[in-house]
């Protein structure tokens, strides 16, 4: 595994990533350990040319490069378990530090604070995903993971109207004139909706338009660079699948996160006089026990939650991004449409044909997948009964709009508990159980665990 420092909008950004060593890869996660301290990044190189006709379908059979975002206090060391794992399985793996976190560039506090909001995370992953896609162009578009806020962010990113609509699904964008209906409720000819609670265009901002010239007034800085690996076009962006780890659900549940979180640190501190005895808001990971009570199940080592507090550890989290969560932070139906989906082969399935499904070769059937959802049987925080109503929202709208059917669940949205794991899925005493669930969901497979 190395550590690449990539062009962020407001400053360097630090990227895990971990690749496979070459095309054949061995189908034993067994490998992942010994691949994290060997990959060399030109081993991902390649010189197929899709025009011809010999190489038809390559690119969309290749396994797609997997970009994780991390969640509140956390970096992206959090996934240091988990890319080795997807590179030994083929998958390109990337773990982003957004602003502020682990190595990438750091703001004032009361920057972080004060002035670091969502649309700000919303740049930094938009920055990564450029140069992720941009580093394989052999490969299909990546497939996006956030866990927790991280997750939260991820949607409010794909949501966003000016994020790439599905290349192949026949959906044009909904902030584009498309002729006939469509979802939505935008305003008339001058662009601006009307609707109350719609948030600005994420996606414009992180990738604008250039400009000739622009003066700039004295003493400010210049423009970031060109993000490495962007597209030729500002709707270059696509995804091909989007995997939410106990993320915070788009209806906008923060307020019950951040009672949860409360009250599981406040049973450390009844179990602990000294703590008991503070006054004020509660210690948030401070101490071994409160990363424990918060993040992990009580079945992980002692050493994985001093690791987590030694190597992944982010001491303050900034006020503002973290209530953009509190509220709506956009809509089902426009990220649904803006995941591309991604193929999974269905022997002998006869599908109902809808926008999702598509006739394979040799009389196969195959279907769009598009979002997994992944609980932990022992979060605190994100609890499994809320990440059950996100799916069931998410696959309720899918079947509205012709994705999901109701006699093939599974086609768009797929659920998975890890049981017995905590908050921290890619890093508790199961999360090799996640991490499977992960790539069976990759590799079109029904069945997420044995």
């Amino acid at each position: 595994m190395e550590s690449i420092e990539i062009s962020g909008p407001g400053g360097p950004l630090e990227l895990l990533c971990s690749l496979p060593r070459a095309r054949s890869v061995s189908n034993s996660p067994s490998t992942a350990a010994s691949l994290s301290n060997t990959i060399d990044a030109t081993t991902i190189t390649t010189t197929t040319n899709h025009n011809d006709p010999r190489n038809r379908g390559a690119r969309r059979h290749a396994k797609p490069p997997v970009l994780f975002v991390h969640g509140a206090m956390c970096s992206a060391h959090d996934f240091a378990l988990l890319l080795p794992y997807l590179a030994a399985q083929g998958y390109p793996a990337y773990g982003l530090s957004v602003r502020g976190h682990g190595n990438s560039y750091a703001q004032s506090f009361l920057g972080k604070m004060l002035f670091t909001r969502g649309r700000d995370w919303a740049r930094d992953i938009s920055a990564a995903l450029a140069y992720v896609a941009g580093r394989h162009p052999d490969r299909p578009a990546p497939v996006l993971g956030g866990h927790s806020l991280g997750g939260g962010f991820a949607q409010y990113l794909v949501g966003s109207k000016g994020f790439r609509a599905p290349a192949g699904g026949g959906v044009a964008p909904d902030d584009q004139s498309s002729g006939g209906g469509g979802g939505g409720g935008g305003g008339g000819g001058g662009g601006k909706s009307s609707r109350k609670g719609v948030e600005k265009d994420v996606y414009k901002e992180a990738n604008p338009a250039p400009r000739r010239s622009a003066p700039r007034a004295k003493g400010t800085s210049a423009p970031p660079p060109p993000l490495a690996g962007a597209g030729q076009s500002r709707r270059s962006h696509a995804i091909s699948g989007l995997i939410l780890l106990a993320a915070a659900p788009l209806f906008g549940a923060g307020r019950t996160i951040n009672a949860n979180w409360q009250a599981a640190e406040m049973i450390v501190g009844l179990e602990d006089k000294n703590l008991a005895a503070r006054k004020g808001p509660p210690v948030l990971l401070r101490t071994p026990a409160h990363v424990r009570a918060a993040f992990f199940s009580r079945e992980t080592e002692d050493d994985v939650v001093e690791r987590w507090i030694r190597e992944c550890k982010t001491p303050i989290e900034g006020a503002v991004a973290g209530l953009r969560c509190f509220r709506k932070m956009g809509e089902y139906e426009r990220v649904l449409r803006h995941v591309d989906g991604f193929e999974a082969d269905l022997g002998g399935v006869d599908g109902g044909g809808g926008e999702g499904e598509a006739a394979g070769g040799n009389g196969m059937k195959t279907k769009r997948r598009k979002i997994l959802f992944i609980a932990g049987g022992e979060d605190r925080l994100v609890t499994p009964d809320m990440v059950e109503r996100e799916y069931n929202k998410y696959a309720e709208v899918a079947r509205a709009i012709g994705l999901e059917h109701a006699d093939t669940p599974g086609e768009a949205c797929m659920h998975l508990v890890v049981e017995g794991c905590g908050h921290h899925l890619m890093m508790d005493a199961y999360w090799e159980d996640c991490a499977r669930g992960i790539v069976r969901w990759l590799e079109g497979e029904d069945t997420l665990l044995s």
